[in-house]
């Protein structure tokens, strides 16, 4: 969460994107959740825990690669409603 709100048009769309592969990679591979709470706290109750470890996993990767390339980029914001802009 501090990553976030310290840099949120960064962060937010590869988290974003990370959480959506983990979704796509959960649905294909079939791990079952026993439990109504989630996470890596309930993979004791979870069917096929290793592939639900690889679908993390690749999440993970998905949102750390995009995180890296996105903070790479020299974003700037746009200038506030009133505020000058001084060409350079």
């Amino acid at each position: 969460m501090p990553f976030a709100l310290a840099d949120p048009l960064r962060v937010i769309p590869a988290s974003m994107a990370g959480g959506a592969v983990t979704g796509a990679l959960v649905m294909i591979l079939g791990p079952t959740s026993k439990a109504p709470y989630g996470g890596a706290f309930a993979l004791g109750d979870t069917g096929k825990p290793l592939l639900f470890l690889l679908a993390i996993a690749g999440g993970v990767v998905i949102t750390v690669l995009l995180t890296v390339a996105l903070k790479s980029l020299r974003l700037t914001a746009p200038a506030a409603v009133g505020e000058k802009v001084l060409a350079a």
